[in-house]
This record gives C-alpha cells, structure tokens and sequence, in this order.
C-alpha cells in the first residue's frame, strides 16, 4: 500500500476547504453542506483562510444574482410581488421577506449594502472587456432564463479599501483555481484602480472600476471560477448585441456605456441610477 506525505495530504485538504469556500461563500455553508463532518472548527477554518490571504465574502453572491433577475422581471411585468413569487421555481432560495425589503429600500431610496464591480482589459486594447456567464443566475417562470453575461462583481464590505475589494471579485469570479493554489496572478493597489463611477441598483451602491491585466496573463486564458465560466474580452459592438438579445446581466450594458463615454473622453456623472432602479420607481408611481 502507497504511503501518503501527511504534509500532501494537509496540503491537499487545505485546498479543498479553500475551494469550498470560494464555491459555497461562507464557512457555515461549506460545514453545512458537507453535513457538518469535516474534520476542522469554524475558528480553525477562518485561520486557514486568512493564512493563505483569501478576502472573506461580503454576502451571499447567489442572493445578488436571484434578486437583480427578480427585480428586473417584477420592473416588466404587472403582477404583485407576492404573485410573481409564487411562479418561481423551488430552486430560487431568496426569501420572499428579502425580496420585500429590498422593495421598500427602492421605494424610499435606501441603500443598504455595498458591492464592487470590475471593468476589467488588457493593455492596449482598452475597448475589449472581460465577461462571463454567471452560472449561478436561476431560471424563471417556465425555465426562461434571464440574463446572466456580466462583468466581475460580488458584494463588499462598506468602507472598506478599495484594494480588498477588488482582490475578492479576482479571487471569487476571475482567478478562483489560482486563489486556491495560493497566488493571484495580479498584483494590485489602490493606484490600479480608476473608478469609474457609482452606480446604486437596488439597494446596493456598487462602484465600478477598471482594472488593467497585463497580456501575458489574458493570453493564458487562465480565468476560473465556482460560478462564472466562458470568459471572453467582448468589444462595444459585441456587448450592444447581447443586451439587445436580452443576455445581459441587469445594469451591465448601462455599465459598459459609462465606460465607453469616459473612454471617449465624454463627462459622465460619478453617481447614477440603474435602470431596473428608475423602472421599479415608475411602477411604484
């Protein structure tokens, strides 16, 4: 019988917990999936995480991507919240009272969390940004399924430095399988990134920058994730005929357009309001 190095083993069971992490967003939904029997405490699993530097999650990233489709479905159709809740699949998991919160937080103009998105090219070819299918967003009503090509983006933690919220967006949704094997292949700093703008979209204030990689890292085409897949650098062109097509994540295109202009040279205001966000205003109207 093959002896295992038991410092291989550790190793290997190290990165596993990592990427369950990555995957499940949170120690007790690792512990609670695996039925709590993995052999280590919560306080054991945090050490382990911020030994290999790995940014705590902000919030359920699903929750994000099921209410940002649910409330873009509720801004066109007529239908009560309560009956249009009552057509989702049981695979949908945000809670009704959750979806009526953040309702009331459009209604009286509340913003409630954070979140952080990344307009992320390579050099010299600043008119191609980085997408991917978010592979976590739910179906609908009769298995319709509503946009889900988005760029970079989870939850953060409010006033926190902007370095630490971009390095969770890479870690989470760009370079997942590198996080877990301990190095993230961008090295960044607060001078990386350029904001670009705020954008409130529900109750979330999300601020959007841009981030350049260097060439050799994008040609790899080394992006991973637990719940983003088929990255591509998409031009302007290419993003306006997915959001045409209805592809697109809400608040994406109206994202990418506030690039552009700035790109041009164009004067753009610093804080703006989605889409989804003046759409539900004129319903509540």
């Amino acid at each position: 019988m093959m002896n295992i190095d038991p410092r291989k083993k550790e190793e290997d069971f190290n990165k596993f917990l990592i990427s369950q992490y990555l995957k499940y967003g949170s120690v007790d939904a690792v512990l609670k999936k695996h039925y709590y029997a993995l052999p280590i405490s919560p306080a054991s699993y945090h050490r382990l995480l911020d030994k290999n530097n790995i940014v705590k999650a902000a919030g359920p990233h699903g929750k994000m991507s099921e209410a940002l489709a649910f409330m873009e479905y509720l801004a066109e159709e007529k239908l009560p919240l309560e009956e249009l809740y009552k057509k989702l699949p049981p695979s949908f998991q945000t809670s009704k009272i959750t979806l009526h919160r953040i309702y009331n937080h459009i209604k009286q103009d509340i913003t409630r969390r954070a979140a952080t998105g990344l307009v992320i090219t390579v050099k010299n070819e600043a008119q191609k940004i980085l997408t991917a299918r978010d592979i976590s967003m739910p179906n609908f009503v009769y298995g319709k399924k509503r946009g889900a090509i988005s760029i970079p983006m989870t939850f953060s933690k409010k006033g926190e430095n902007k370095t630490i919220s971009a390095m969770r967006v890479l870690q989470q949704e760009v370079f997942s399988k590198n996080a877990v094997n301990g190095v993230v292949p961008v090295k960044i700093s607060d001078k990386d990134l350029d904001l670009i703008f705020k954008i409130k979209i529900l109750d979330i204030s999300l601020f959007i920058y841009h981030l350049e990689i260097p060439v050799e890292i994008a040609g790899t085409q080394g992006f991973s994730s637990f719940r983003m897949k088929e990255y591509r650098f998409l031009s302007f062109a290419e993003i306006a005929q997915l959001a045409n097509a209805g592809k697109l994540r809400s608040g994406v295109y109206e994202i990418v357009n506030v690039y552009r202009q700035k790109l041009m040279g164009g004067k753009v205001a610093q804080t703006q309001v989605a889409l989804v966000n003046q759409r539900l205003g004129l319903r509540i109207q």
